[in-house]
């Protein structure tokens, strides 16, 4: 029975091995076409400048696009000014559940217009003090 696997270096060391071991079976006219065939990929690949000459060839656009939508992402989420303050701490939520509070939020719509109209309320309690 075969030794277990234990962690990833061990992994890629076993078949790292077990690939080199395979080219080293090859027929030797399979190896020079394999050779031949990447000899000429690296003589066709773009050499120092590539997409319009500013940025390397290595950098398609693609891969440009897709570290854009990912600094949006972290961007967004780090800067989002409601981020954390969707939630009530337990001592704001007991206040607005509690019984006495329950009377002042069926007539919410009551002291909204109190809080827009504080000269009427002034008026009302100077007239009931003569």
């Amino acid at each position: 029975m075969k030794k277990a696997i234990l962690n990833d270096e061990e992994l890629v060391g076993t078949i790292r091995e077990q690939l080199d071991a395979s080219v080293d079976r090859l027929d030797p006219k399979v190896a020079d076409r394999l050779y031949r065939a990447r000899m000429q990929a690296l003589a066709a690949a773009p050499e120092g400048k590539g997409w319009y000459g500013f940025f390397p060839a290595w950098l398609s656009p693609a891969r440009l696009s897709l570290g854009a939508v990912g600094l949006l992402a972290v961007s967004l989420f780090a800067f989002n000014p409601s981020h954390g303050t969707r939630g009530m701490a337990p001592e704001d939520l007991e206040v607005v559940t509690s019984q006495e509070n329950m009377t002042m939020i069926q007539d919410l719509d009551f002291y909204r217009w109190l809080a827009t109209n504080p000269q009427l309320v002034k008026q009302k309690m100077k007239a009931e003090k003569r």
